[in-house]
């Protein structure tokens, strides 16, 4: 995740051209939203016994569970020039999907 931070840093100071990175987790793992708060929504506890890391992602959302799974992140500017992706955040997750989807 801190990965992802710096590249969305590097591409929207026009340092870095719009980047798609791939990763797999190493084991099994949890990410939570920005806005989350990891004392109230995780059992701290049980992810320390069960020996499963958490971290923090730039974004908003709830906790998702990765396990034997690729992702991906995509940074783009918000003003960058493309016939490809919708103007809006929603429009362009769905356009995105359908590419993986295929």
């Amino acid at each position: 995740m801190a990965l992802d931070e710096a590249i969305v840093k590097e591409v929207s100071s026009s340092i870095s051209p719009p980047t798609l990175r791939f990763y797999l987790w190493d084991q099994p793992s949890l990410s939570i939203g920005y806005f989350q708060n990891p004392a109230v929504d995780l059992n701290l506890r049980l992810l320390n016994e069960k020996g499963i890391p958490w971290v923090r992602r730039m974004t908003g959302g709830r906790g998702i569970y990765h396990h034997k799974e690729l992702t991906y992140s995509f940074s783009i500017p918000l003003a960058f020039p493309t016939t490809f992706l919708p103007a809006d955040l929603k429009g362009s997750y769905r356009k995105i999907g359908l590419v993986f989807a295929r």
